[in-house]
């Protein structure tokens, strides 16, 4: 009867199920509520993976005969960088494009992306990689993160107990009686302590013998300019080097 909801509350409890996770997955992401269709799959999609109180097995296995498997499952409306194939891709293309993981295909191994940017905005595909809690840069969450300041007290540098105390002479009161007084340089002399320098250590010289910047295997030539070398003409036949003074060389 229509108005009667109880009278098929297995279907209806279900479907309060369905909504509830639904609301909370467009609630969990930033897309758009119209992909609350491509949401609905995916609920549907991992209650069919996991245990339920009426049977000990899920409605994979039951429908199946084999166990899934929940190696694959990520996060919905997670971003992600798909890597779509084009079999017009150029060199110089980007590789993969931008989107948000909205579910799986019912036909294929892959997952189904949602990429506002491309030309297609609903693209199907296998190879993407997945930026689940926050690991893409620029999130919106903020991380908190704790300054502590850390003071380190050193201990104060030890001095010696032994101090200098300068030598003060006192200046007498009646300067004017002492300027009247002819000064006698030889009577009175002030001994001053004299601080004597240290004795200077004579540097080590190296015993190694010292050799020559160029060996015996090359020959030092003499200038020309300061020996009067090559001031006479150079023969330039033969029959001038023959009559020459050097012929003989």
């Amino acid at each position: 009867m229509s108005g009667t909801p109880q009278q098929n509350g297995v279907a209806e409890r279900r479907n309060r199920t369905l909504m509830e996770m639904v609301r909370s997955m467009l609630s969990n992401s930033t897309l758009p509520i119209s992909l609350w269709t491509y949401a609905l799959r995916t609920v549907v999609y991992i209650l069919n993976r996991v245990p339920s109180k009426v049977v000990p097995k899920t409605p994979f296995e039951l429908w199946t005969s084999r166990k899934p498997s929940l190696q694959h499952l990520h996060v919905w409306g997670c971003p992600a960088e798909a890597r779509v194939y084009s079999p017009q891709e150029k060199k110089l293309d980007f590789r993969t494009v931008s989107g948000y993981f909205i579910g799986y295909p019912e036909k294929s191994k892959g997952y189904r992306f949602y990429c506002p940017n491309h030309s297609m905005r609903i693209v199907e595909t296998g190879n993407a990689r997945f930026f689940e809690n926050g690991e893409i840069s620029g999130s919106s969450n903020t991380r908190n993160a704790v300054i502590s300041e850390i003071r380190v007290e050193f201990p104060l540098p030890l001095f010696s107990q032994e101090l200098s105390v300068p030598n003060i002479v006192e200046q007498p009161n009646n300067i004017e009686h002492l300027n009247d007084q002819p000064l006698n340089v030889d009577a009175e002399v002030i001994e001053e302590n004299v601080v004597e320098p240290p004795p200077e250590v004579s540097l080590r010289r190296s015993q190694r013998e010292r050799r020559p910047a160029i060996s015996d295997d090359y020959m030092v030539y003499l200038q020309e300019s300061e020996f009067d070398i090559g001031l006479l003409n150079d023969p330039v036949s033969y029959s001038l080097a023959i009559k020459s003074s050097n012929s003989n060389k």
